[in-house]
């Protein structure tokens, strides 16, 4: 149950990290629009020199179109490093969450050990003689858990009298 629990934690890891895409999306839209908006300044400007180069327009509406081109130029900066910064945070926020797997990959191995020195193997083949624990009961390291004796060769001891010996085969 620990291990399955440590393997959830592990898959719940790739659910906490965070998608920078919709955010980003967001902001190049954003810029998308202002370079649409720069587009049509810039367009404007054209035609404001024009008509300031025929005296049909004023020097003022050429520095406010002018402004206005260096302010939403500066806005375009500042949506770019939006991006970035975004990017750099979730996957600064990212790195964070995923540097929690390791650990947990190192308990889940752990538990592996723990799960594989649960189970009793004979060192040698042989007959189990006597039972001191029942299986699924606890026990602690180094208690007999039963007797066993390897019956591929028997010695047998017999005790006979010599009035006896005359009839043993």
């Amino acid at each position: 149950l620990q291990k399955e629990q440590v393997e959830a934690s592990i898959i719940a890891l790739g659910q906490k990290t965070a998608d920078v895409a919709p955010q980003v999306n967001l902001l190049k839209e954003s810029l998308a629009v202002q370079r649409s908006q720069l587009a049509t300044l810039e367009h404007e400007r054209k035609r404001t020199e024009n008509l300031l180069r025929q005296d049909a327009a004023t020097g003022k509406q050429l520095d406010d179109i002018n402004a206005q081109i260096d302010v939403l130029q500066k806005q375009m900066a500042v949506t770019r490093q939006q991006i970035n910064v975004q990017q750099n945070n979730i996957s600064t926020q990212n790195r964070s969450v995923l540097s929690e797997g390791k650990p947990l990959s190192k308990r889940a191995e752990q538990l592996d050990d723990q799960i594989a020195r649960t189970k009793i193997q004979n060192p040698q083949d042989g007959t189990v003689i006597t039972k001191y624990a029942e299986a699924g009961e606890i026990t602690s390291p180094g208690k007999a858990l039963y007797k066993i004796a390897d019956m591929s060769v028997l010695t047998l001891r017999a005790y006979i009298s010599g009035s006896q010996l005359s009839m043993i085969k």
